[in-house]
């Protein structure tokens, strides 16, 4: 078990990776939301500390995506004018305030579902709009 439980994550990473080299940034963006992390590691802690941990583990990840957007926003923006290590930091605080912010909420379905819907729908309008030669978007 943990040499699958070492091994799953990577894998899907590196195939995330290699469809990436493939098919250009927009398919690895897009097959990177994907569970690919989150689905396995959920499984495995429902497989140790129960179905009930399992469960509260899984709501947690589903409300998750909105700090995941979160920082996907504060980093994009950031990014027009700093370096990368400015932008990870600005990523980081806008990851960890809305992470904050979700701990404090109760752990229902209704509430992650309601994170998750929300961040989704006000993301694409949030982003800034900059446009991607056709070249770097093939790498």
């Amino acid at each position: 078990m943990l040499i699958l439980k070492l091994a799953i994550v990577p894998l899907f990473i590196a195939a995330v990776t290699m469809a990436g080299r493939r098919w250009g940034s927009r398919i690895a963006g897009l097959l990177g939301g994907f569970p690919v992390v989150t689905g396995p590691i959920v499984v495995f802690i429902a497989l140790e500390q129960g179905q009930q941990f399992g469960a509260l583990a899984a709501l947690a990840a589903i409300s998750g995506v909105a700090g995941l957007l979160a920082f996907g926003i504060a980093y994009s923006w950031a990014s027009l004018r700093w370096p990368w290590q400015a932008s990870l930091a600005c990523g980081l605080v806008a990851w960890g305030s809305v992470a904050g912010l979700l701990a404090a909420l109760p752990p229902l379905p209704q509430v992650a579902l309601a994170a998750a819907g929300l961040a989704l729908l006000a993301t694409p309008w949030l982003l800034p709009n900059v446009v991607v030669p056709p070249a770097a978007s093939a790498r």
